[in-house]
């Protein structure tokens, strides 16, 4: 985007948000007018449904100040070990509890 003068301003918008499919996502995004956009979406692989279901998050934007957006190629899915995880989400809701009970 190049360098912002002293006391320059720039204006663009964001867009986020979370539907229920790619699908929908992409749709939201088009009609708002985001140029450049980024998804997060399950794998199918995990979930067994298609099209980013259950939940697609996203985060777009439009009139940015810059002249070219290089798309970037599908990355290969993480592995996500399983228990290892709901260990980690039990010890953060563990904590939580334990940090509302003392107020």
């Amino acid at each position: 985007m190049g360098d912002l003068a002293a006391g320059a301003s720039v204006r663009f918008s964001m867009y986020y948000g979370v539907t229920g499919t790619e699908s929908a996502a992409l749709a939201e995004l088009g009609s708002a007018g985001a140029s450049t956009y980024a998804l997060s979406k399950p794998n199918p692989a995990d979930t067994g449904l298609p099209d980013g279901a259950p939940g697609v998050s996203y985060l777009g934007f439009s009139d940015l100040p810059c002249s070219v957006v290089t798309p970037v190629s599908t990355p290969a899915p993480v592995p996500v070990n399983r228990p290892f995880m709901l260990l980690v989400l039990a010890t953060l809701l563990l904590a939580a509890g334990l940090r509302h009970q003392r107020r």
